[in-house]
């Protein structure tokens, strides 16, 4: 028995010592603090409250700034300014049109990019087509392009806007401010993930990449 406790004392040791276990470790840890979403704002004034994107308020937060843990990431944050749809701001909630925006600044990791969102909706529960990304039709189109050779070569592909209705995590958030104010909430997105990432299934693809040694 006491050999048997002894082997498995080394066996555990050395797996801990493994890269790969290391690497396991970090990103369930990364998970379970990307569950709660608390931190301190300045620059924001009124109040809103959030149920994945149906929601908002009458706040203005596009000049907002905060400190904490939102969405995965922790660290100084916007809470708007950064895109217009029409003449709403993103961040500010007028009842009729409400809007949300996280975006990152302290730092700008792959990670903590997959983490910025914005999101806009009439009457609390009608999303607005942000239209926030492109889709590459399955041809290339070059007949724009006068001077096609090796040297001086332009890529176009014809490009059309996919719907973006609802680019944000689901998640329940509730922020208030005047001038100085706080963010609190809890993210269901990051509790799945923290739970399937226990078997190593990612399923908000935010999981850090293995660095072996020498690797840079």
């Amino acid at each position: 028995m006491r050999s048997f406790k002894y082997l498995l004392f080394i066996f555990l040791f050395s797996f801990s010592n493994c890269a790969s276990f290391q690497n396991y470790l970090s990103n369930r840890a990364l998970d379970f603090t990307d569950i709660l979403t608390l931190g301190g704002e300045v620059n924001t004034y009124g109040g809103s409250a959030w149920l994945w994107c149906f929601g908002g308020g009458a706040q203005i937060g596009q000049y907002g700034e905060g400190y904490g843990m939102r969405n995965g990431y922790v660290g100084y944050y916007r809470t708007g300014g950064n895109l217009n749809y029409g003449k709403l701001k993103m961040g500010n909630s007028f009842l009729l049109m409400n809007s949300q925006e996280h975006i990152p600044e302290a730092y700008k990791t792959a990670r903590s990019m997959k983490k910025k969102y914005t999101h806009a909706n009439f009457l609390f529960f009608l999303p607005a087509n942000l239209q926030g990304r492109w889709r590459n039709n399955s041809y290339n189109n070059f007949s724009r392009n006068p001077n096609n050779n090796y040297n001086n070569y332009e890529y176009i592909n014809p490009a059309s806007r996919m719907p973006n209705l609802c680019h944000a995590p689901v998640n329940v958030e509730i922020s208030f401010g005047l001038g100085v104010g706080g963010r609190i909430g809890i993210n269901f997105s990051e509790i799945f993930d923290f739970i399937l990432g226990l078997t190593t299934f990612d399923l908000m693809e935010d999981d850090e990449p293995i660095i072996l040694e020498g690797e840079e």
